[in-house]
């Protein structure tokens, strides 16, 4: 999870919609990116804002950002000053997708951990999951730690919401402001602060619209001919299809091509009704959609390594 603040210059605050518009794009564009949030907000007179981007791996993020946080592409030609940059450890699970919404809010929260209460502290997060993903107001969330120079252990979390009021309501009654939402974190947490920004709308194309959120879609043909017109068709007319690879795998031993097939593709959400309609008629049956990174039990990395072993989905 890499996250930038920073100051905006008078006049350009356009400019960090642009620039968070082209960090979507370029992570959309190479599956690296998994999430991305964006916000500003005005302190007295001064103008700031939060770039909050998690991705795959630490080179993946610098493939896109690079590692000259103060680059002029960066920086939007000096529209804008980077005053920090923190790299965390990203905990799973955690929202996948682009948080676009106008009028929706940010907050920034960053604790350092108290010694001997990492482990506790896990756990105590683990059993807060099942509360948190009932939560329709919560529209994204993402969380990693830090080591410090002194080798303390700090934890950090982004999440955006569809009001401030909600915020307030879904943390305990009479928390002061500024402190932890739960009053149970200040017996894991110390040097709690929190930072609250208006989320920026991005106004991204319906290419973009769901940043690298994937959807796994498994689909069974009748043949190997027919899986491979459903391949050339799918990397034909669905652009995130054609984007990330395509595989096709047996269902048995047999292998003179009639025999049934699995196809697998990873197409982005916006992606997912068109590629299913492709599937269907060209005479396959979807037997799998699964969300990549939403599930606390296996998240997916790629296509299922199951598919390709004798443990194949022939079951399913």
């Amino acid at each position: 999870m890499l996250v930038l603040r920073g100051r905006v210059h008078d006049g350009h605050e356009p400019d960090v919609a642009e620039l968070a518009r082209r960090q979507v794009s370029a992570g959309s564009r190479t599956s690296g990116l998994i999430a991305f949030m964006a916000g500003y907000r005005r302190i007295e007179r001064a103008e700031r804002f939060v770039l909050v981007s998690t991705w795959e791996s630490e080179q993946a993020a610098l493939d896109i950002v690079g590692a000259d946080v103060r680059h002029p592409a960066l920086t939007a030609g000096g529209a804008i000053d980077i005053d920090r940059v923190d790299g965390y450890q990203l905990m799973t699970p955690a929202f996948a997708g682009t948080l676009d919404a106008p009028g929706a809010v940010i907050r920034f929260s960053e604790a350092r951990i108290r010694a001997g209460r990492e482990e506790a502290l896990r756990a105590w997060l683990q059993a807060k999951r099942r509360e948190l993903r009932g939560q329709q107001w919560l529209l994204a969330r993402a969380m990693g730690e830090r080591t410090a120079a002194d080798g303390s252990k700090w934890l950090a979390c982004a999440s955006g919401w569809a009001s401030p009021l909600l915020i307030e309501q879904f943390g305990d009654s009479g928390r002061a402001p500024g402190a932890a939402l739960f009053a149970d974190l200040d017996e894991f947490v110390t040097d709690f602060q929190a930072e609250r920004y208006q989320a920026i709308e991005l106004a991204l194309s319906d290419a973009l619209a769901d940043g690298a959120a994937r959807r796994v879609i498994a689909a069974r043909f009748r043949s190997e001919d027919a899986a491979q017109h459903a391949r050339s068709s799918l990397a034909e007319s669905v652009a995130s299809a054609r984007e990330n690879s395509i595989s096709i795998a047996r269902l048995s031993g047999a292998d003179d091509g009639t025999e049934p097939r699995i196809l697998v593709a990873r197409v982005t959400l916006n992606d997912y009704g068109r590629a299913e309609r492709v599937i269907v008629d060209l005479g396959g049956q979807v037997i799998l959609a699964h969300d990549e990174r939403t599930s606390d039990e296996s998240p997916l990395q790629g296509d299922p390594p199951s598919l390709h072993g004798p443990q194949s989905l022939a079951a399913t």
